[in-house]
């Protein structure tokens, strides 16, 4: 999906989480890793850093630092257009922890917009003093809330209520527009995911089904939005 070589793009965002765990080496965090090592980062990294924040700030940096990355494939953002035109923003609950009834997209993709926006309002000090607020109060209890209000006046389920308005002014109105398209007639009671669509002719797509409930399968969509199993797969890794 992108144009540079892997390992370049790999190097720079795993990198790039070893910067973010330097970070928190101070205060008392930095006290507690005579104690008990690297440990002491991990532990205050999972109670405190939340995932989206660890990948988005990743993919920002593969994207700046690139000529490429993640940020710059339409792909990438394009389940979280997709679902902020069929059903708008989700709560922050879900958005950040996922759900088994509704597609929600990862906290990479929803990471990656959320950081790259308050990055560009409130300017790198913002996570700085998130990161800083992790290390050195944690008996703060929100210590990443801390640190986000200290710059942005709000916490991060405000932060992520600022960037997905920012996005709505951004994208709104200009998802589906005129573009022709097929509306399935399988069952709604579940996340039902068709990916990669090959258009057969103007009416007709073959593309790959998955769900919860069954194994992947390769399915022609009529024009009346009925299906036909073509093949049932087996487990496909990364969907690819």
């Amino acid at each position: 999906t992108y144009g540079d070589p892997w390992l370049h793009q790999l190097a720079l965002h795993e990198y790039r989480h070893i910067v973010q765990l330097g970070k928190l080496e101070q205060g008392i965090t930095k006290g507690l890793t005579y104690v008990f090592g690297q440990q002491a980062v991990a532990v205050s990294t999972g109670l405190f850093v939340p995932s989206w924040f660890l990948e988005g700030d990743a993919v920002v940096i593969e994207t700046e630092f690139s000529k490429t990355g993640r940020g710059r494939v339409p792909a990438f953002s394009n389940p979280f257009r997709a679902q902020m035109a069929e059903k708008g923003a989700y709560s922050y609950p879900k958005a950040a922890l996922g759900s088994y009834r509704d597609f929600v997209p990862n906290v990479y993709t929803l990471g990656y917009h959320i950081v790259s926006y308050g990055r560009e309002k409130y300017g790198n000090e913002l996570w700085n003093s998130a990161l800083d607020a992790v290390a050195r109060k944690p008996y703060t209890i929100t210590p990443f809330n801390h640190g986000i209000r200290k710059i942005a006046g709000t916490n991060k389920k405000g932060l992520y209520k600022e960037t997905v308005a920012n996005l709505d002014s951004l994208w709104g109105g200009k998802q589906i527009g005129d573009a022709k398209y097929l509306k399935s007639v399988s069952k709604k009671d579940e996340y039902i995911n068709y990916l990669n669509p090959f258009l057969i002719n103007d009416t007709t797509i073959v593309a790959l089904k998955t769900s919860f409930s069954k194994r992947p399968q390769i399915v022609y969509i009529e024009p009346s939005g009925e299906e036909k199993v073509l093949l049932t797969t087996g487990y496909i890794p990364d969907n690819l």
